[in-house]
């Protein structure tokens, strides 16, 4: 068909799936603590609240977006896999933690809420 662009094919689901724990066990906490840096610097700095938010929002559908396209190239490799199926709540329950607690996922939820930030 003329003018259809064609994926390469993604790689293999255990690739994708070891990525994405990855990210989410270690990078959106990481991404939590450097945010709750920022903005206690920031409060010290005066700067607008506005611009918080912004960040965090920023922050929280980077994360949302980033586990929604591991989800897609999962499923593009695989199929409907129980595995894809678990990503996709999980990016479901970040998209969740971010409408309704402004966490960024529930692991960085409850790390802030235990009290290590």
């Amino acid at each position: 068909m003329k003018g259809r662009i064609e994926l390469p094919p993604p790689p293999p689901f255990e690739v994708t799936a070891k990525t994405f724990v990855l990210v989410n066990l270690f990078g959106v906490p990481a991404l939590a603590f450097v945010y709750s840096l920022l903005a206690k610097g920031g409060a010290l700095a005066a700067m607008p609240p506005f611009v918080f938010v912004v960040l965090a929002l920023a922050i929280g559908v980077g994360v949302i977006g980033y586990n929604a396209w591991l989800t897609w190239r999962a499923k593009r490799a695989d199929g409907w896999t129980p595995g894809v199926w678990a990503m996709a709540l999980w990016t479901f329950a970040c998209a969740m933690t971010l409408l309704f607690f402004g966490s960024f996922s529930p692991i960085s939820m409850a790390l802030a809420y235990g009290g290590l930030f």
